[in-house]
């Protein structure tokens, strides 16, 4: 795999300098049923707390239908979002979303790549002006298959406007499967936003749980 292209994803938003820092809580809740080996619908529910864990600024509904053959994974998604503003409004945002997944496993090791393409457009609660972007999300994961759970690294930089690089995310996270029911994650990463005048660094924690049927 190209050097340069891992460096990107994994060493080189480390070195840069934001002047903005902010502690996050990302809460995600997933239903799955499953309707054969190969069609499947997700419906998740998520919280995110931001300001140093101290304001609820994003809760969304999301609502996705998957389809599996073989290593590869196609996904629609549609997702409903409120922002809370510090002036107590609220912006509303449509979110449409196309993914290729292709994941490949060879013993231990899982590599697992992502493309997606997204629609957003967003207003406020008493103004119907609408701001919409198309933007593209490429990640790249790495995980090994331990004991007792999966442990996985991952990276993803977002390219809108003429292929503009200004936003990127590492993530490390942990996975257990309980059952063929239950599972959940945990994980810490860091999101680096550049397409502002005062550049801002997220850092995230993250719990998830999902309820297979």
């Amino acid at each position: 795999m190209n050097r340069f292209v891992l460096y990107l994803i994994f060493i080189y938003p480390f070195y840069s300098i934001s002047q903005f820092k902010d502690l996050a809580l990302w809460m995600e809740l997933d239903l799955e049923k499953k309707i054969n080996t190969q069609h499947s619908i997700l419906f998740s529910q998520n919280l995110r707390l931001n300001e140093n864990l101290s304001q609820l600024t994003t809760h969304f509904s999301q609502l996705t239908y998957c389809f599996k053959k073989k290593d590869w994974k196609f996904n629609t998604s549609y997702r409903f979002s409120e922002k809370f503003k510090f002036d107590n409004s609220i912006n509303y945002r449509h979110r449409f979303m196309l993914d290729i997944i292709y994941r490949k496993k060879i013993q231990n090791f899982s590599l697992s790549l992502r493309e997606r393409i997204q629609y957003s457009s967003e207003y406020p609660l008493d103004n119907f002006r609408r701001k919409s972007v198309l933007t593209s999300r490429h990640r790249l994961e790495f995980s090994y298959d331990l004991f007792y759970f999966d442990l996985g690294l991952s990276g993803e930089f977002f390219l809108e406007k003429a292929y503009d690089l200004n936003e990127y995310r590492t993530i490390i996270s942990l996975n257990k499967t309980w059952n063929k029911y239950i599972s959940s994650e945990l994980y810490y990463g860091i999101h680096f936003d550049r397409s502002s005048s005062v550049p801002s660094d997220l850092y995230i924690i993250g719990l998830g749980s999902k309820y297979r049927f």
